[in-house]
């Protein structure tokens, strides 16, 4: 994947290993400002942290089950906020249920990635928000 520009990716998971699975595979696209939680409590301080010192994240990646706060009540909480309603939000999981699909969906989810992931399907799904978010800008 080439950008002109390196979106700033937000990688959330409690698992270390998919963390870093997650941003190999997005070194590999050509994505490098990336930054990693393990919950979504310590993502939604990064979020609001970032924005308040000019340096918002571009996409999102959370995983769905988590600790502290899972990838649905970090969505929930991102949304509420008058600055984070349209930051596109990959739902990362491994979690196929139809309800849990509908509820991400309703919840304003951008995408839903199923594990287990490769770098092609990562990439079809960041060039698809990416277009449709418009967050990567020639």
């Amino acid at each position: 994947m080439s950008t002109p520009i390196s979106p700033r990716v937000l990688v959330v998971d409690d698992f270390e290993t998919v963390r870093l699975l997650l941003a190999k595979n997005l070194r590999e696209l050509g994505i490098t400002n990336i930054v990693q939680a393990e919950n979504g409590k310590e993502a939604l301080r990064l979020i609001i942290e970032a924005e308040q010192n000019n340096a918002k994240f571009d996409l999102v990646f959370v995983d769905w089950n988590m600790p502290v706060m899972d990838g649905h009540e970090l969505l929930l909480a991102v949304r509420k906020l008058l600055n984070f309603k349209d930051l596109p939000f990959v739902m990362v999981t491994s979690n196929s249920d139809d309800g849990a699909v509908v509820s991400a969906i309703r919840s304003g989810v951008s995408e839903y990635v199923l594990k287990p992931f490769d770098t092609a399907s990562l990439q079809r799904t960041i060039e698809r928000v990416l277009v449709r978010f418009k967050t990567v800008t020639d």
